[in-house]
């Protein structure tokens, strides 16, 4: 891969673990309906840390329909690339690139899990897997943001080796909760990056 530019038409839409692998999820309705039900399963357990699974969002499969074309296009023009979880065929979460530039060679990741798959190392798996793949396609920075209170995420990015560069204050309007909230801010270096 030249290290001058940046094609993604190549990047693959299943990157396999030892666990788990990465699938890029068709727009397809019967999809977006298994990913609704999902994310209703799940979401006390995800609405403390992702405001899009609030009920004023993703409320029925049709808009949930709508946000996986949304991300065919987005994965077309190299801006997303967004990914399903998937652990002995079955959907446990998502894995994504996202702010995706291709100009800068950057990109932030964002990942969630559903509570049953949670302390299992699938997601420290999923960042992996996907941080090797960006890296190897000429990629140099990935940023990695959660929530000031989200430990297990702050956890997960030391693990994997990011640096924390600092703490965005008050950049969240979390409406579901009614109040700003703080994210804490990583990085990681193509050079930093060591593949487990």
């Amino acid at each position: 891969m030249s290290n001058d530019v940046i094609d993604l038409k190549d990047f693959p839409k299943v990157i396999k673990g030892e666990h788990i692998e990465l699938r890029y999820i068709e727009p397809t309705f019967e999809n977006a309906t298994a990913l609704f039900k999902l994310i209703g399963e799940n979401r006390d357990h995800l609405l403390p840390w992702m405001s899009w699974a609030n009920t004023d969002m993703n409320k029925t499969p049709e808009e949930v329909f709508e946000y996986l074309k949304s991300n065919e296009k987005k994965w077309a023009e190299g801006t997303t690339l967004d990914f399903g979880i998937f652990l002995d065929g079955k959907r446990i979460g998502g894995r994504s690139a996202h702010c995706v530039s291709v100009n800068n060679k950057s990109f932030e990741v964002g990942s969630w899990l559903v509570k049953e798959a949670t302390n299992k190392g699938y997601a420290t798996e999923g960042l992996n897997l996907l941080l090797n793949e960006m890296f190897k396609f000429g990629f140099n920075r990935a940023v990695f943001q959660c929530d000031v209170n989200n430990e297990r995420s702050a956890k997960l990015a030391a693990r994997a080796g990011f640096k924390q560069e600092g703490l965005l204050r008050q950049n969240i309007w979390d409406k579901w909760q009614g109040k700003f909230k703080d994210t804490l801010t990583f990085s990681m270096l193509k050079s930093e990056f060591k593949k487990s």
